[in-house]
């Protein structure tokens, strides 16, 4: 992978992080098959002249053919990335003016890679005066368009007449692009991404105006890794004052999680609204045993929440290293799960 930083803008100094080693119910050490990561390399944006950008990826081809990973989820793995996609200058549609992409692997259809993949990289555009959102001609996005995208991008002051929906259909040549560095590092999410995002994304005044502290039991029924005993599992759960909720059919599932005083769910990208709980607010992630990703780990560490794991063990056995997340169905031991809850809720 070749690098040019002729091109490249720092907005944000090389980091290290501090995350302590994570425990399960039984104060045994968490083997996560990636990351946390204890530190960032310097971060920013690029610019680029004449760029194609193909993929609902996002996936960037600079002017002399270098496909620039340093934007995408494959900065750290570029012997992983694979594509069905060619890239095609021919066929591309012209993009006259500047356009910024934060679109991001993974971000095209999963609401937690959205958020943290896509839309934390406005962050990383910095202070730079240079660049007023509302001046852009165009902004790529992650496809396909969805309402719930649309209310976050508004949220973070984002024209929904500059969008452009990228899909695998269409690809574009941009007279000038701007494109960031990948906001995190191996399934690692620092404080400066919940911070920034909660900035956006969480009104003071929504979050005062609410005084109830709800017990939020989520249910995975739908899709991959779902959790094969989850009516028994959730019949202990409402002993103890959870209710069940789903966040794809809350009007503000950020708010609803602000006012949480506790969350149990399986791993998935319903848990990643817990970066907007407040601190040292319970959560209790029912993880498989064959998917040990510290995603939510590292945002509870970052907003300072009081975290617990459980793994369950999975119906199968996934190859870490293929590129796709496991799809098979797990389950929680119910007397593990039990006194997990006995000792939260003494």
């Amino acid at each position: 992978m070749k690098t040019d930083k002729g091109n490249f803008n720092q907005t944000q100094a090389p980091q290290r992080y501090a995350f302590p080693t994570a425990l399960d119910d039984k104060q045994k050490r968490v083997s996560f098959f990636r990351g946390p990561s204890q530190s960032s390399p310097e971060l920013g944006y690029f610019i680029f002249d004449n760029a194609l950008i193909y993929s609902p990826n996002g996936w960037i081809l600079s002017e002399d053919d270098i496909l620039q990973l340093r934007c995408s989820w494959y900065v750290d793995s570029p012997q992983r990335f694979s594509s069905s996609i060619t890239p095609n200058r021919d066929g591309a549609l012209w993009l006259k003016g500047t356009t910024l992409s934060i679109a991001s692997d993974y971000s095209g259809t999963n609401y937690g890679h959205f958020l943290l993949d896509s839309l934390s990289r406005l962050s990383l555009l910095g202070g730079d005066k240079s660049i007023v959102i509302k001046e852009l001609d165009h902004i790529a996005i992650s496809g396909p368009k969805k309402e719930w995208k649309e209310k976050l991008l508004l949220a973070c002051d984002i024209p929904l007449e500059k969008v452009i929906w990228l899909s695998s259909k269409q690809q574009y040549t941009c007279e000038k692009l701007l494109a960031t560095s990948m906001p995190s590092r191996l399934n690692t999410y620092p404080k400066w991404i919940t911070s920034f995002l909660r900035s956006k994304l969480l009104q003071k005044t929504e979050l005062d105006s609410g005084s109830l502290r709800k017990r939020y039991y989520i249910s995975r029924q739908q899709g991959a890794r779902a959790l094969s005993n989850d009516q028994q599992i959730f019949e202990i759960a409402s002993a103890f004052g959870y209710e069940r909720y789903e966040p794809s059919l809350s009007e503000n599932s950020i708010i609803d999680f602000s006012r949480a005083e506790a969350v149990i769910a399986p791993h998935g990208a319903a848990l990643t609204d817990t970066m907007f709980m407040s601190q040292n607010s319970l959560v209790i992630e029912l993880m498989p045993s064959d998917h040990k990703y510290c995603y939510f780990y590292t945002i509870a560490q970052a907003q300072n929440l009081n975290y617990h794991v459980l793994i369950g063990d999975s119906e199968g056995k996934h190859h870490r290293l293929n590129s796709y997340p496991s799809e098979y169905d797990f389950s929680i031991d119910p007397e593990r799960f039990l006194s997990l809850l006995q000792q939260q809720h003494p």
